[in-house]
């Protein structure tokens, strides 16, 4: 389905930094550190798939790519208890990454950028196809990576299953975006 909108897998790395594994979480965790990590940059696993997707989107700009959507369906890991005694728990996620203009300008019309409207759309349509239904959408200010007047909450029924906005620019620059 995220294909069909337009959208090229990436693969992230599951290996991270302490910083980027804690940033745009959906519960709260510690974090699960390899004893003997080849690199401090790849020191934890990750509890996130947007930051690995935010590094991707960066190489991309760095290399003037104006058009970059891409989605990513991988496995975070959460750790509830003593690192040591338990294994983490793997939950599959899916995220995806819009920048720059979705649409190229050409003869007939101007370009279009990608925004929240885009990326709603994109969310929707994903729900819709895998079958869920009462769909709803909360503003929210809760999460500091996120843009506090551009972000909300993806509620099925009751539950919150995700959240769909901008980037906070001090996040973009500490991305180099």
């Amino acid at each position: 389905a995220l294909e069909g909108a337009g959208v090229t897998e990436a693969i992230s790395y599951a290996l991270t930094t302490e910083e980027k594994s804690r940033q745009f979480m959906m519960r709260e965790s510690n974090i699960t550190r390899l004893d003997w990590p080849m690199t401090e940059d790849r020191a934890v696993l990750r509890m996130n798939l947007i930051s690995g997707l935010l590094d991707d989107v960066a190489y991309n700009t760095a290399r003037k790519d104006e058009q970059i959507a891409l989605y990513e369906i991988g496995r975070v890991f959460y750790q509830d208890s003593d690192p040591l005694k338990n294994l983490p728990l793997e939950e599959n996620h899916v995220a995806f990454a819009l920048a720059g203009l979705w649409q190229t300008k050409d003869w007939q019309q101007a370009g279009k950028k990608v925004d929240f409207f885009l990326a709603k759309g994109i969310v929707e349509m994903l729900l819709i196809t895998l079958g869920a239904k009462d769909i709803s959408y909360v503003k929210t200010s809760a999460m500091k990576e996120m843009h506090p007047g551009q972000t909300a909450e993806i509620y099925l029924g009751d539950d919150k299953i995700g959240f769909v906005g901008q980037v906070h620019p001090k996040t973009a620059a500490s991305y180099e975006l």
